[in-house]
């Protein structure tokens, strides 16, 4: 028999109180269903979640979900409904209820995306009552006529329900949409462009279907990846070793890049009347300031084996008078200083040579006009907000992915953050499942959700995810043996479509000819903390410290590195490194987006998908291919960018 004063209690231990008419309601469910108190709090907190956003029993949605669930109108009650996502665990010798969205029934998906694609876009949360159709939290129930309409609609490739890429859970409240980023009205507006309107959100023209671009990762795997992989287990003659064969690398290209006659350097603290060239390595005592600038040598280029104080007051200037390219110093930074040291204590910098930038590629991009343009699309993590899990700005944009139909959409890092609020805050971790299986189930969601179309997928990793070596460089995601995503992956001609590529952090990637560099760390920020600046730059701050990365030949120049960057040397001597300056350098940041020209290279930050706990934006760019048959060095005349907000 059911009672009423023990179903408020279930209720009340999950911290619903439940009013009178409200409790009445549950009461009068459970005996026409025929279930007791315990199991019917199982599916209503089943279906609040997938399908009502966690929102606590109404009376009007008490009444849907006994449609839905109990099938009132047929007089058939089905216990074991795909729709109800909540099962039995054990943890400590008690029963759990874990609460899984991701079960809902696949013919329920594909309905819930048709009415989306109807609706042209992904709906608001409002409320709207009558029997015309709800619209409760993000799920929408049709009226009868828009059933068969859509019934009678075939798709491939359907846009993911809300609630699909969130991770089961022992909490209700982790795939609870989030009210600031369903209430937010900047969608769709742009952030900064390149050659397409700075106004509206530009939708590039459609390339031929069967044009299929080759997407190669250029870095490879480090050494010791795929299970031999022992990193942070460097010995300190083998750092000073990797530092030294660096900076003595470097020296040779400051020399050929400033045009400077060859010459042996002199030690640093070695007296000497005229103006001298010193290598050296930038560090400092402390944060950089026009006090603390020391200049580090090689291993043999001083008496005592300390570092010298470098002096750069007498900066910008010339014999001549004309202004020289003022400073820009930071800890790590390798550079040719020429100047006086009389003493033998102090460098007088009269100028600093650090621009050691690697050639563009020497091959020309393989587009042509028979090929039509490029299309790609960027998301940078964290794809869900800080509050929650319910990944709504994920699935957003993989509407984008369905309307825009990109040729390649790269995915960076993290997924999962290891910091976040379910995972890592005051009630410890909220998951139901492994971090590994989650991953595994969530991109294999994602590219299910991407089926019929011919975009390919690169998925770069980020130390900050959980399901991530926390190390820097970080080695590409590895899925389980035999997990569902592996089927995407491989060369042999047999994997699924669409392809999923994995790369580190930080990787080059060669879209038929197009080089695009990418990285998960937050190098801009890094460096802007540390970097020393004299006045009267021509470049702005953000092109400045994007133009670090191109003149030292490296995705990371700054030593010692950031708090919270494990860096790995011998993995950063095999992987940082710029062999070639890229044709695009993607550099996601939490500092403004933009989208510049740095010395012939097309340098962008499309910032995060999330910001806190409101939406963040995303880049698209479009490379067509010149209609001469000649490339120009740069390609910012064939590009054409956007970020836009999410």
């Amino acid at each position: 028999m059911v009672s009423r004063v023990e179903l408020a209690e279930q209720f009340s231990n999950f911290g619903i109180e439940l009013a009178d008419d409200v409790l009445e309601k549950c009461w009068e469910v459970c005996v026409e269903a025929g279930v007791g108190e315990e199991e019917f709090l199982e599916t209503w907190m089943a279906y609040s979640v997938s399908r009502l956003g966690g929102a606590d029993p109404t009376i009007e949605l008490l009444a849907q979900m006994e449609r839905d669930e109990y099938g009132k109108r047929s007089g058939i009650h089905n216990r074991n409904t795909p729709s109800t996502p909540a099962t039995r665990g054990k943890k400590g010798g008690g029963d759990l209820i874990i609460y899984d969205p991701s079960s809902r029934n696949t013919q329920s998906s594909k309905f819930d995306a048709d009415l989306l694609e109807t609706y042209g876009s992904t709906p608001k949360q409002v409320t709207r009552r009558g029997n015309a159709g709800k619209v409760l939290g993000a799920e929408v129930t049709p009226s009868p006529g828009q059933y068969n309409a859509l019934k009678e609609k075939s798709s491939q490739g359907a846009v993911p329900p809300r609630g699909t890429f969130s991770p089961a859970s022992y909490s209700p409240s982790t795939a609870t949409p989030s009210v600031a980023y369903s209430g937010r009205s900047n969608a769709g507006q742009v952030v900064c462009s390149v050659n397409a309107s700075e106004v509206a959100e530009w939708e590039w023209e459609g390339g031929l279907p069967s044009f299929r671009p080759s997407v190669v990762e250029l870095n490879g795997r480090p050494s010791g990846a795929g299970g031999t992989l022992r990193y942070m287990c460097d010995f300190v003659g083998e750092v000073a070793e990797l530092l030294e064969g660096q900076l003595h690398v470097m020296g040779k290209y400051l020399n050929e890049a400033g045009g400077l006659e060859p010459w042996v350097p002199e030690p640093l603290d070695m007296p000497q009347r005229s103006s001298q060239n010193y290598l050296g390595r930038i560090c400092g005592d402390g944060r950089l300031n026009a006090e603390s600038i020391l200049l580090e040598g090689a291993v043999d280029s001083t008496v005592s084996g300390k570092p010298i104080r470098l002096d750069v007051s007498r900066m910008p200037c010339s014999e001549e008078g004309t202004p020289k390219e003022p400073y820009a110093l930071f800890p790590g930074q390798v550079v040719v200083v020429s100047g006086q040291n009389h003493k033998g204590q102090r460098l007088y910098a009269q100028q600093v040579y650090s621009k050691a930038s690697a050639p563009l590629p020497s091959n020309a991009p393989s587009l042509s006009t028979g090929t039509g343009p490029l299309h790609v699309m960027v998301g940078t993590g964290p794809f869900t907000q800080r509050d929650t899990l319910s990944y709504e700005p994920l699935q957003d944009l993989v509407a984008q992915v369905h309307k825009l139909q990109p040729h390649v959409l790269i995915l960076i890092g993290p997924f999962l953050e290891f910091a976040h609020t379910h995972i890592s805050g005051d009630g410890g971790c909220q998951l139901a499942e492994s971090f590994e299986n989650y991953l595994d189930r969530m991109v294999d969601e994602m590219m299910g959700q991407l089926q019929g179309l011919t975009t390919q997928v690169v998925l770069v990793s980020s130390a900050r995810d959980v399901n991530a070596h926390p190390v820097y460089p970080t080695p590409a995601y590895a899925f389980p043996k035999g997990g569902r995503t592996l089927q995407y992956m491989g060369g042999d001609g047999k994997t699924k479509q669409p392809r999923l590529i994995v790369a580190p952090d930080p990787c080059l990637l060669d879209i038929s000819g197009v080089v695009i560099g990418v990285t998960a760390t937050d190098i801009l920020m890094h460096l802007g903390r540390e970097e020393m600046a004299g006045a009267g730059h021509k470049v702005d701050r953000l092109g400045r410290l994007s133009r670090h990365l191109i003149h030292q030949r490296n995705f990371y120049p700054l030593y010692p590195p950031a708090l919270g960057v494990n860096m790995d040397l011998k993995l950063w001597s095999q992987m940082c490194a710029l062999p070639v300056t890229p044709h695009i350098l993607i550099l996601p940041s939490d500092l403004r987006g933009f989208i510049k020209d740095v010395d012939g290279c097309i340098v962008m930050n499309p910032e995060r998908l999330t910001k806190g706990v409101v939406g963040g934006s995303y880049a698209k760019f479009e490379v067509q291919p010149p209609s001469t048959g000649a490339w120009e060095p740069s390609l910012l005349s064939h590009v054409r960018a956007q970020i836009v907000k999410i």
